[in-house]
């Protein structure tokens, strides 16, 4: 036999009561959070008064399961409304954090894009050039730099257009320079590293290549000179493996035959005009 007590009873009532009176109070803040808090103080509310109502209905016929029934109702509700939506929400931020990690890592590169970037002749910059030369420098430090070299251009009479007609005439020669060289080289591996010098870094299909461009570049560059062109002035250098301690040293040759260049277009120059 299954003898009920009052003090059992009593307890239920108390619970019905707790349950009740938190579902209200639950339905009352309702009234004063934000609205994208209603759905889960709601399910809690109903989480509440389901109990409440079940612990009841537990009184009058003791045996019945309504207790465990209202458990898993309520705890089902608790789930559906309140667990679930909660993730859901989770996944959502997790979202939005990984969309604006996103756009961070796109402006990031943009940065890093205009940064690296000239602005007048749209080729790579300054601080583009130093980044590459400190990568050259470790390969050669570790002795895994092969097949590589360096073309140093100069861009003859910059000076004087700017002194006779302007710096915007100077701009114009510059960029057209640079769109010369680029017909020739990839301007991925083209840098304007001061006013008037332009660098390219010679690599892959365009080292084993490089004498039969640079001759087609200086064909155009002595028809330039005939029919004042655009002209400028180039010289070239090879890395020596084991000779060259440091990308220095290779610019450096490089340099010095572009001031031969430059010295022999003036000259051609000179004779055509």
């Amino acid at each position: 036999m299954y003898h009920i007590y009052i003090f059992r009873a009593v307890l239920l009532i108390i619970q019905s009561i707790l349950f009740f009176a938190s579902s209200l109070y639950l339905l009352h803040l309702m009234k004063i959070v934000d609205k994208n808090m209603h759905l889960h103080i709601l399910a809690r509310a109903m989480f509440g008064l389901i109990m409440a109502v079940l612990l009841l209905a537990h009184m009058t016929y003791v045996p019945a399961p309504f207790y465990s029934i209202g458990c898993l109702i309520a705890t089902c509700c608790y789930y559906k409304f309140i667990v679930e939506n909660l993730k859901d929400d989770h996944y959502q931020e997790l979202d939005r954090l990984l969309r604006k990690e996103q756009e961070y890592k796109k402006q990031i590169n943009n940065i890093e894009l205009i940064a690296n970037t000239d602005p007048l002749t749209g080729v790579k910059s300054a601080r583009a050039y130093s980044e590459a030369i400190s990568e050259i420098d470790d390969l050669i430090l570790k002795d895994k730099l092969q097949e590589f070299g360096v073309i140093v251009f100069d861009v003859n009479n910059l000076k004087s257009t700017n002194d006779k007609y302007g710096h915007k005439m100077g701009d114009i020669l510059l960029m057209t320079a640079a769109r010369t060289i680029i017909k020739y080289f990839t301007d991925n591996d083209l840098y304007r590293i001061g006013g008037d010098e332009f660098v390219v870094m010679l690599k892959g299909k365009q080292f084993t290549n490089r004498k039969m461009i640079l001759a087609d570049f200086e064909t155009e560059i002595e028809n330039n000179v005939k029919n004042k062109g655009v002209i400028i002035a180039s010289g070239i250098s090879i890395y020596r493996p084991r000779q060259d301690t440091c990308y220095r040293l290779i610019f450096e040759r490089a340099d010095l035959r572009m001031y031969d260049c430059k010295a022999l277009l003036k000259v051609m120059e000179q004779s055509y005009h």
